[in-house]
């Protein structure tokens, strides 16, 4: 069993290590509604992706960047579904010859031009392997940096108001807390596409109440390990469940194509490493091996994104718990 287990854990990283190029670092945009307050983005060549929304079609977002001559620029404006709401944004900055069709309610620095570019709604939706989510692309734009200087990025409808994800950047890196917080944002991003909490956490709900029940009936007398583990491994297997049920509501109108396998990998070795942990806990005697096992699954948690922080910080916890303790 921990053969095989170590075999999709090599699986999973090297579908990881082929899929990195589509992943951003999620950020919430709360500010920058006027360009006094435009939101600063230190490292306009790191990947991210900022989601946000426009309150109504009155209301400007802007974003600024600092770029040198000849760097890549590259930005992308996604919504999380198809409607009225379509954004577009402007670019100003130096070097920026263009002012046409530029809105007159978008602010201007001095000395610089403007680039005003459409988005158009796609007939289909692109499907996004890590959240695991859908999107609308309505613009992606690749350029260098015609000059070096301070530019600004305004999104702005003409419509109405709405969701979007503005995309900045294109070298994929992340800090390692931008790689474990990746489950806080995702279930923030869930409610940014509209989605209940109670959609959101129900497959987690649905296995913990089941699993618990199972165990309580099976088991009669049970040790707080075994319960600090099981409830564990029901938190790597719901968030597993989670991410199934994302799958299949991302899938929906999109060809997925090969991203749903990185997806599976991520779903494959939550569930394996919350059963490990469901026997672990069940063992009849539990010494140095099995308690260095259940701290390497806890901390394997934090960076497969299994168990939605909870059941990692359980199982991590669970090693200095005394096997012979009973309720």
């Amino acid at each position: 069993m921990r053969i095989k287990s170590f075999f999709l854990l090599a699986i999973f990283i090297v579908l990881l290590s082929s899929q990195v190029t589509s992943a951003h670092v999620p950020r919430f945009a709360d500010d920058g509604y006027s360009i006094d307050s435009a939101i600063k983005v230190e490292d306009p060549l790191k990947s991210w992706v900022f989601y946000s929304q426009l309150p109504d079609n009155s209301t400007v977002q802007y974003y600024t960047f600092q770029m040198q001559k000849g760097d890549r620029l590259k930005l992308s404006l996604l919504t999380p579904q198809r409607g009225d709401f379509v954004p577009s944004v402007v670019l100003t900055g130096p070097g920026i010859d263009e002012k046409e069709d530029v809105p007159e309610y978008i602010d201007i620095p001095e000395n610089s031009g403007a680039w005003s570019i459409e988005g158009k709604m796609p007939d289909r939706a692109s499907y996004e392997a890590f959240t695991p989510s859908k999107h609308y692309t309505l613009l992606d734009i690749d350029t260098t940096a015609p000059a070096t200087g301070q530019y600004y990025v305004a999104v702005h409808s003409t419509t109405t108001g709405g969701e979007y994800a503005l995309g900045i950047g294109y070298t994929e890196s992340f800090k390692l807390t931008e790689w474990i917080t990746v489950p806080a944002y995702t279930i923030k991003i869930h409610l940014w596409e509209g989605q209940s909490v109670f959609s959101i956490f129900a497959p987690l709900v649905v296995t913990l109440l089941a699993g618990l029940v199972i165990a309580f009936k099976r088991q009669k007398n049970l040790s707080y390990f075994a319960i600090a583990g099981i409830i564990a491994g029901l938190f790597y297997i719901g968030s597993a469940a989670m991410k199934l049920y994302q799958m299949m509501v991302a899938m929906e109108g999109t060809s997925a194509g090969p991203s749903i396998g990185l997806t599976t990998a991520f779903i494959i070795v939550s569930a394996t490493l919350g059963i490990i942990l469901l026997k672990l806990s069940l063992k009849d005697t539990i010494g140095t091996k099995e308690r260095s096992l259940m701290l390497l699954i806890g901390i394997a948690g934090l960076f497969t994104w299994s168990g939605v922080f909870i059941g990692p910080a359980i199982a991590i916890m669970a090693v200095i718990i005394p096997a012979d303790l009973h309720l």
